[in-house]
């Protein structure tokens, strides 16, 4: 990925949970499910973050970058409690998914 690229998703993707295309991401991937009540009562706070957002996805260079700047904590939870390693392994990003248990920090509880 080129680097002008990478720089500007990380643009992107700062506040990203402030942004629309937060909820509307998580709406479309719980709809008719048992989530879709939790993210009802959510109103719009998701707490999914640009990070959460590049994990879900499985774009591994963006991954990267974000922990190389330790500016989100990779442990806190969305607005259903999920990780960033808990929507990686879900979505079945597995590049994603060993990045993030090789950090140090990661909590896996």
């Amino acid at each position: 990925m080129a680097e002008n690229v990478k720089a500007l998703a990380l643009r992107l993707l700062d506040r990203f949970d402030e942004h629309i295309s937060a909820p509307q991401l998580l709406f479309r991937y719980v709809e008719g499910s048992d989530s879709q009540r939790v993210f009802g009562e959510a109103e719009g706070q998701t707490k999914f973050t640009g990070f959460y957002g590049a994990a879900f996805l499985g774009v591994v260079e963006i991954v990267a970058a974000v922990l190389k700047m330790k500016e989100w904590d990779i442990n806190v939870g969305d607005c259903f409690g999920n990780t960033a390693l808990a929507w990686a392994a879900e979505r079945r990003n597995e590049a994603v998914v060993k990045m993030l248990l090789e950090q140090e920090e990661v909590n896996l509880d």
